[in-house]
Order: C-alpha cells, then sequence, then structure tokens
C-alpha cells in the first residue's frame, strides 16, 4: 500500500493523519483539540509513539491542552536541551512581535521555573 492510499484509508477510518505541507504550529484549533481528545486517555509510552508517529511533541499536546482548559490561544512554546533565561526571553520577544500585542495586555503562563524568574526576562 502506498503512503498516498495509507493516508487516505487512515482519514477514512476517522484517524488523524497530519499534513506534512502544513506543520502543526499552522493546525487549526480544531485539529489541535481533535488531537488533544484523541491523547487524552494515553499512558506516557503510548503518548510518546503518538506523537513520533505524528511529528509532534509531547510538550506541544501538553500546551494544547492547557489552553484549552484557560480558553486562551498558545502564542508560543519552545523545546531546548536545557534552560536559561536568554532563550525565555526570546521566546517572550519573538512570541510579542508575531502576535503584535506589544501594547496589549500580556497574560505568561508558565512552570516558574528559574528561567521564567531569571534577571534577563525580567528586565
Amino acid at each position: 500500500m502506498s503512503l498516498s492510499n495509507w493516508r487516505k484509508q487512515a482519514r477514512t477510518e476517522g484517524s488523524l493523519v497530519s499534513d506534512t505541507k502544513q506543520p502543526s504550529e499552522n493546525w487549526s484549533a480544531e485539529t489541535k483539540f481533535a488531537v488533544v481528545l484523541e491523547t487524552a486517555g494515553f499512558s506516557e509510552i503510548d503518548l510518546r509513539e503518538y506523537c513520533r508517529r505524528k511529528g509532534l511533541y509531547p510538550e506541544q499536546i501538553a500546551t494544547w491542552r492547557q489552553s484549552f482548559i484557560n480558553g486562551q490561544k498558545a502564542v508560543g512554546w519552545e523545546v531546548y536541551d536545557e534552560e536559561s533565561g536568554e532563550k525565555a526571553a526570546g521566546l517572550l520577544q519573538r512570541s510579542v512581535i508575531g502576535e503584535q500585542c506589544l501594547h496589549e495586555p500580556l497574560v505568561q503562563h508558565s512552570d516558574n521555573g528559574a528561567p521564567m524568574k531569571s534577571l534577563t526576562l525580567l528586565s
């Protein structure tokens, strides 16, 4: 079975099949919500396997889940091997510029780890 036929069959059966032409950060809210619902009862092992097949990170799904719970749009997230205040500040800056919300109230949700409290980010 060709990849194209497999993808068509999977869609027909109701499975979510990512479109490699559209990165997950460009997926619609409906598609992201469907992923959150589909993975809600997964164990950590099942979730990681699912993410490998879909080209996602478990952190993306966790972010989407939290965004839907909060009723807010996630405008920025990144995954690094290590944390730092500079990376956190860069993420925040790119997110604000990308959303063009420099002069609007901003709500930041984070894990409150050291990088999110660093002097670099607070400056």
